[in-house]
């Protein structure tokens, strides 16, 4: 895994949070999380294409957070595990650029068990694992 990716990762996830708790924009959000994790030009730049992507497609992620997690919607799902979620879907479903599956959902994982509650990690895992085990129709 590049250290470079799971600390913009965890840039992206940081501002999904943030975002949310205080109802700023993920982008505002975005602009304070960098300067204090310090990221390279190129960091930024993924970052702002998956914010981009996610806030584009924020619908329809969550239609499919809450196909899988239909006993948590998604207004009373805890936000750490919310921001989680919306990053690991949208770079594994939309974002072109992407590493395999499995390491994406290892990294949900990991920054879960990091930032969450202790079930975090096993419920990321297991809404990731519902998604994008089955079959695409």
């Amino acid at each position: 895994m590049s250290n470079s990716r799971h600390k913009s990762r965890i840039a992206i996830f940081q501002s999904i949070y943030e975002s949310e708790l205080t109802n700023h924009a993920i982008v505002d959000s975005f602009t304070n999380v960098a300067e204090s994790l310090k990221l390279s030009d190129s960091s930024k730049n993924f970052c702002s294409e998956i914010i981009g992507g996610i806030i584009k497609n924020k619908k329809e992620i969550d239609k499919m957070i809450e196909s899988k997690a239909t006993q948590f919607p998604i207004d009373q799902m805890p936000t750490v595990d919310l921001a989680i979620l919306r990053l690991a879907i949208y770079e594994i479903d939309y974002h072109e650029d992407k590493q395999p599956i499995e390491v994406i959902i290892n990294e949900a994982i990991e920054i879960a068990k990091a930032y969450g509650s202790n079930s975090s990690g096993a419920f990321i895992n297991g809404v990731l694992a519902g998604i994008f085990n089955e079959p695409k129709k």
